[in-house]
């Protein structure tokens, strides 16, 4: 009895212990898996389709993505059909007449997830034609950024009948067929009739399966076959269309006495000057998105009265006309001056206005404690460079008296002052280049070496034949190598253009980024074709 006791004892303080322990259900295994699709109403593949209703039915609850913008469905509708979900049933219903003797495709995106944890249905594609048979023929590519060669998702691929087709067909008209990039830039038109096509890539911001004209675009300059084995694998280059013409004038104002400022777009050569043959500076600064701006400084003029300039930009003569307003506030003479300086480098001292007289006995350059000479070289009037072959583990001070500079409004400069701690030349990396231009070519090549994010450009060269080029003291890091076909010899970039039929340029990388550590010495081959 003592014994039983125990063990009912026993038995009864487990009991107690679990009870007053509180545990959260696991609530089961998480869903991993997407719907399964079970039937399709009518069936996929199906012919003489003549409804204006296709049903899906899954083994699960579904929930829909974003419909309107993941569902594909080509040739594109006018009205965008009605996507309704039932549960487990998906019903597509379409609010116009289907056209005849045409293959449909549907292709669903990641429109579908089940309703749990939104498991996303991939590569799901319906197909079915309003006549006796499929169509079978299909298109595939890549569209890449024509700058970076990088691949391009979510871009809407369009084809176009070649018949009636001109510059505005791709702004009025949707596609008749079309097909979206995957995250690899991949696309894929299928289930096409043979025939040929334009085809026209855009970033379709605005979801209106038409390209806007501040839309990025790509396109090939000659027709397709959907029948041809050869256009298979196509690849586009997308670019951002240019915002205006080369060289045009965007703005011109003026806001301080006798300076006018002028906004040109792209420009590869430029020269303002008034009119009354005044002397006159000309200032120019680059800007982003190839808008730069250009200053012209000019002598005195009556405030409110008309001022005309003579302006050759881009090869292309024209005269500019500004208003001199009643000025307030007059400009600042300010400049600023390098901040760190490397081994190969010069010191610069950049000007907001132009600079009228230099007063070198107010310029001290000292190395330690000591007193040394330099060269002084004014490259324009809005620039000066200190030349100075630099030691290394050296340290070097600039000093700027006051009214070392008189500006272009008779204003004198203030005192600034800069240190330089030189590094070693350890601390750096050697780089030579041996490219090899493989074909003989008419125009140059730009060769660059990039940071890896490609923001800076560190150097650039032209390239017409073989040759070796070598860089001492350069920073460590990782560089990209990449050079450009400069077909109009104008040495920068130059965008494609649709209403031209022009490509942009060609664009290629070394295959591998360069790695350079400090106390290293790296050559390189680069194979230019």
């Amino acid at each position: 009895m003592r014994s039983k006791f125990a063990i009912y004892v026993t038995f009864g303080v487990l009991m107690l212990s679990s009870c007053a322990q509180i545990v959260n259900p696991t609530g089961g295994e998480r869903d991993l898996t997407a719907p399964e699709i079970l039937t399709t109403s009518p069936r996929n593949k199906s012919t003489n389709f003549s409804k204006n209703t296709i049903q899906f039915k899954f083994n699960e609850f579904l929930q829909l993505n974003n419909p309107g913008e993941q569902i594909i469905i080509s040739p594109p509708l006018e009205n965008k059909p009605e996507f309704i979900n039932k549960g487990r049933l998906l019903e597509i219903k379409f609010k116009e007449s289907l056209i005849p003797n045409t293959t449909y495709t549907i292709n669903f995106g990641n429109a579908i997830g089940d309703n749990k944890e939104n498991n996303l249905v991939k590569d799901f594609v319906c197909v079915f034609s309003t006549g006796d048979v499929i169509d079978s023929n299909y298109l595939t590519g890549k569209i890449e950024n024509a700058f970076t060669n990088q691949p391009e998702s979510g871009i809407t691929v369009g084809l176009y009948q070649i018949e009636g087709f001109n510059d505005s067909t791709i702004i009025k008209s949707k596609p008749i067929y079309m097909s979206k990039t995957n995250e690899n830039g991949l696309f894929s038109i299928n289930n096409l009739p043979t025939d040929n096509f334009n085809i026209i890539a855009f970033k379709d911001e605005n979801k209106n399966l038409k390209n806007e004209v501040n839309e990025a675009v790509a396109f090939l300059p000659t027709a397709v076959n959907s029948a041809d084995s050869n256009d298979r694998n196509l690849i586009l280059k997308l670019f951002k269309p240019n915002l205006y013409k080369p060289g045009r004038v965007i703005d011109t104002f003026n806001r301080e006495p006798d300076k006018f400022v002028f906004v040109v777009y792209q420009p590869t050569y430029v020269n303002i000057k008034p009119v009354n043959n005044n002397k006159s500076y000309l200032k120019h600064v680059k800007g982003n998105q190839g808008i730069d701006t250009f200053y012209v400084f000019t002598s005195t003029q009556k405030s409110d009265s008309i001022i005309k300039f003579s302006a050759l930009i881009n090869n292309n003569n024209t005269e500019l006309i500004v208003r001199q307003k009643v000025i307030y506030k007059q400009s600042k003479p300010t400049f600023t001056i390098t901040k760190q300086l490397e081994l190969n480098d010069t010191i610069k001292i950049n000007f907001t206005n132009p600079l009228l007289k230099i007063d070198t006995t107010r310029i001290k350059l000292f190395k330690d404690s000591l007193n040394i000479n330099y060269k002084l070289l004014k490259v324009n009037d809005f620039e000066l460079n200190i030349i100075y072959k630099w030691d290394e583990k050296t340290t070097y001070k600039l000093f700027i008296n006051d009214s070392a500079f008189m500006d272009y409004y008779n204003q004198y400069s203030k005192q600034e002052k800069m240190v330089y701690a030189m590094k070693a030349k350890k601390d750096y990396a050697n780089l030579i280049l041996h490219v090899k231009v493989t074909k003989n070519i008419t125009h140059p090549y730009l060769l660059q070496l990039l940071s890896s994010d490609e923001k800076t450009v560190h150097y650039q060269f032209n390239i017409t034949k073989n040759q070796d080029i070598n860089l001492e003291n350069v920073l460590p890091g990782v560089y990209k190598v990449k050079y450009i076909y400069d077909t109009n010899n104008n040495g920068i970039w130059d965008n494609g253009d649709i209403n031209t039929n022009t490509q942009p340029e060609k664009v290629k990388y070394l295959n591998q980024n360069l790695t350079l550590k400090a106390y290293w010495d790296l050559e390189q081959s680069v194979l230019i074709e």
